[in-house]
């Protein structure tokens, strides 16, 4: 699947490798230099503290600690308080396999998987833009590397894994390979909870195309299905099919509705300004703007899935980490690239956006909460 991918063009192999490079390099100079001109945080998260002052700080950080427990423990339950069941089950499942080669600990199989998954979303999403939106793919490859939050792509999170299979999803869905993005569509339902609703928009894509028909649907209900092996082994071993979404309540989780929260931060905002809540609710506000965008301007299917990927976690009673969860919906940096005709404006996103990285980068490699 993946080795077809590569053959068609050397030249746009050679282009992405370039680019990740690029931003592989920037992002460990900015955390390097962090490390250097700062102190950690002395409240940050403790689970991947035991690395500062190691190589492995560049790479595992707050949630990588998860991912680390569960491909060396396997999943465990911790009455009334935060437990790995939280986490699905591809990316740790990866690690643990990688770590079987010689010489290749957990540690280092995650690095190697986040940052391999980091340059095929790459290089998968530079396929599909000269697919579709040829006149502006160098520039929204490059939006996504700039991204404010792109420095968890090459973290130990699933972030990147989960962004490789989407697109290649949507590739495939693109070339009508409906198996092909079937395929990839239950491996990211077995990577993130978003992944089985990635039936719904590609569903659209083909009604909207009208070419829907029964061997189409049975390929895309095979994406909801590929997230019951995960839900039947909790089912088995702590008798309870939702119980991953049951603990979300230790992380302060919970059903609010979405214009409750967004009030809330505007008070925060307000009254005890902090850069990372605002951060936070502008990120909402203009993923929703661009949601919208994409709509009118674009591509209703993709419209679709960055409703779904931003609302989901929305309606949760906070917006923690929506920056980083933001840097999954691929479309964005579409609607973004269509929006950034004028010059000036553009430049002017490229600094707002290079600053932000910078900051937040330095942040996390601190244990500094930025995402």
């Amino acid at each position: 699947m993946v080795k077809n991918l590569f053959k068609r063009n050397y030249d746009e192999l050679k282009f992405v490798a370039l680019i990740f490079t690029i931003w592989r390099i920037s992002i460990l100079v900015i955390s390097y230099f962090a490390v250097i001109l700062f102190e950690y945080s002395k409240k940050g998260s403790f689970l991947t503290q035991k690395y500062d002052n190691t190589f492995y700080q560049f790479f595992l950080r707050f949630d990588s600690g998860w991912y680390l427990d569960i491909a060396k423990n396997g999943y465990l339950l911790i009455e009334n308080s935060q437990s790995n069941v939280a986490f699905f089950p591809l990316m740790p499942v990866l690690m643990k396999i990688g770590s079987f080669l010689p010489l290749i600990s957990i540690e280092i199989s995650g690095i190697i998987l986040a940052n391999l998954c980091a340059f095929l979303s790459f290089f998968v999403f530079y396929k599909l833009l000269l697919l579709k939106f040829k006149d502006i793919s160098k520039l929204s490859l490059f939006l996504l590397i700039i991204f404010p939050s792109s420095f968890f792509l090459g973290f130990v999170y699933s972030e990147s894994l989960f962004l490789f299979l989407t697109i290649t999803a949507w590739y495939f869905a693109e070339k009508n390979k409906i198996i092909k993005s079937s395929i990839c569509g239950i491996f990211a339902a077995l990577t993130r909870p978003l992944g089985f609703l990635l039936f719904f928009p590609l569903l659209y894509k083909y009604y909207k195309e009208k070419t829907l028909n029964l061997s189409v649907l049975s390929g895309l209900l095979l994406i909801p299905i590929g997230i019951m092996p995960f839900l039947l082994y909790l089912y088995l071993k702590f008798n309870d099919f939702l119980i991953f979404q049951k603990v979300q309540m230790y992380w302060d989780r919970s059903f609010t509705w979405i214009w409750d929260t967004i009030f809330v931060y505007i008070i925060e905002i307000i009254y005890n300004f902090n850069f990372i809540i605002f951060l936070d609710l502008a990120t909402l506000l203009i993923v929703i703007y661009l949601t919208i965008y994409l709509w009118i301007k674009v591509d209703r299917a993709y419209s679709y899935w960055v409703a779904i990927g931003i609302l989901t976690p929305s309606f949760t009673g906070t917006l923690a980490s929506i920056n980083r969860y933001s840097l999954v919906l691929f479309p964005i940096f579409i609607a973004i690239a269509k929006i950034l005709k004028n010059k000036t404006i553009r430049i002017f996103y490229y600094i707002f956006s290079i600053s932000i990285l910078i900051y937040l980068t330095a942040r996390v490699t601190l244990r500094y909460w930025g995402g």
